[in-house]
């Protein structure tokens, strides 16, 4: 039997068309469960996360910070700045040497 936006199904009927039932909620639907007439369960879609939004971060600083910020992502390094990304001013472990 089918309500709106719900199925409700006996606990037999839900075994053997579990893989539907499944679908059914993935779609946005509820399914009832139910025994000797009497609900015992309700499968609900689980909340997904919020996608997330591109650009997001342009609306949590303001212009001139996002202009300062762009500017120094694409800014060269600095012979120093490379030579440590590099590796050049540690050793093998990952210590700072002079």
């Amino acid at each position: 039997m089918q309500t709106g936006r719900q199925a409700a199904v006996t606990v037999s009927e839900f075994r053997a068309r579990l893989a539907e039932m499944i679908g059914r909620v993935e779609r946005g639907e509820q399914v009832l469960i139910s025994r000797a007439g009497t609900p015992v369960a309700r499968l609900v879609p689980a909340a997904r996360p919020p996608a997330r939004r591109l650009g997001t971060l342009k609306s949590m600083i303001g212009a001139e910070e996002l202009e300062a910020l762009s500017a120094a992502v694409d800014a060269p390094l600095s012979p120093r700045e490379q030579a440590a990304l590099e590796g050049a001013t540690t050793d093998v472990l990952g210590i700072h040497r002079k």
